[in-house]
């Protein structure tokens, strides 16, 4: 009799439509070409006005492993309810997230999966080519930088999109975002899937980065999001003070969802709670070092722009809060280069 831990892991792919029909099959057909073969693809629909949900049926009707195709009733969820819903109904020990609109290299749920062989792995994530609207290769690569490796409480703040995502099950139940509203009482307006995944993954096992580039990433004007997924090191180079105050406001909106998560774990698992408290820190440093820098850009006066730069860089600031050194130093450098300049320009 087999040992069960030398069992290949069942995979969920769950995904979440809404007016995908230009892109959809090509999506689905590289699921199905996958070396491992999900134990289930759940489509979700937040009622599309084309054929989606004619494609995402007759795919269905030949698929060989098991589709569930289902969709909103009434009023549209966002799709990071979309997706929450859909992958609650996930029956695998792994999920992985699917968007509607990129294509999968045939042997990535079967190079995520492997890593998983370790318990102590909650996620793991992958790098992938950027392809315009037609597939054709852009030269790039998402995330730009190599790195790569095992990750705890030291995992950098950065998220990777979920269509790069595979993560246990028991991290989804034990961190259902639903369960959190954070400061403005409305959590799904506020916090995506891959944001919340990426944010809890640290307070409940380790994150492994791979290397390997196992998806192509398609760039379209009708995609819901694509260019909001920059490393720091690319975001280095917008210097928008209403990006940065838009992105400390969201940081302190996901530390406020880890502490509402924190009191959770308080009464079932220490370990979880404490994490979620660092983890939570960590947000708030990286809001209070983003709405530095909106100040800077935004128009300070230069002895009030180097006293901002000088507080962030001598607290350590920006080292914590990018949490990579030479990013961190990048993007310290960027900014004062503003400051002595007086160019506050985008």
């Amino acid at each position: 009799m087999s040992d069960a831990s030398t069992l290949e892991p069942r995979v969920s792919v769950v995904m979440a439509t809404y007016n995908g029909e230009k892109f959809l099959l090509e999506q689905l057909e590289s699921i199905a070409a996958q070396t491992l073969a999900p134990l289930e693809v759940i489509i979700r629909d937040d009622g599309s006005s084309d054929d989606t949900l004619e494609i995402a049926r007759r795919f269905a009707s030949r698929s060989r492993c098991p589709v569930l195709v289902r969709e909103s009733q009434g009023q549209r969820l966002g799709y990071a309810e979309n997706f929450a819903k859909a992958a609650s109904a996930a029956r695998g020990d792994l999920v992985a997230f699917s968007d509607q609109d990129d294509i999968w290299h045939p042997a990535k749920l079967a190079t995520a999966a492997r890593v998983f062989s370790r318990s102590d792995v909650v996620l793991a994530v992958h790098r992938s080519y950027v392809v315009d609207e037609t597939g054709a290769m852009t030269g790039r690569r998402f995330p730009a930088g190599k790195w790569s490796g095992t990750f705890g409480l030291d995992l950098p703040l950065d998220v990777f999109p979920g269509f790069s995502m595979v993560v246990r099950s028991r991290l989804l139940r034990a961190a259902d975002y639903r369960q959190v509203s954070g400061p403005t009482g409305s959590r799904s307006a506020n916090l995506s899937h891959d944001t919340w995944v990426w944010s809890v993954a640290p307070c409940l096992g380790s994150t492994v980065v791979l290397p390997d580039l196992l998806a192509w990433y398609r760039q379209h004007d009708a995609a819901t999001v694509g260019e909001r997924h920059r490393t720091f090191a690319e975001r280095a180079n917008y210097g928008d003070a209403s990006r940065f105050r838009e992105a400390a406001r969201h940081n302190r909106h996901i530390a406020c969802c880890l502490r509402e998560m924190e009191a959770v774990w308080a009464l079932t698992d220490g370990t979880a709670a404490e994490r979620a408290e660092q983890m939570a820190t960590a947000r708030s440093e990286l809001a209070t070092v983003l709405a530095g820098r909106a100040r800077i850009y935004e128009g300070e006066s230069r002895i009030q722009g180097a006293r901002t730069w000088f507080a962030m860089v001598s607290s350590g600031g920006y080292g914590r809060a990018i949490r990579r050194p030479s990013q961190g130093a990048l993007v310290a450098l960027k900014d004062l280069t503003k400051v002595a300049l007086g160019d506050r320009s985008a």
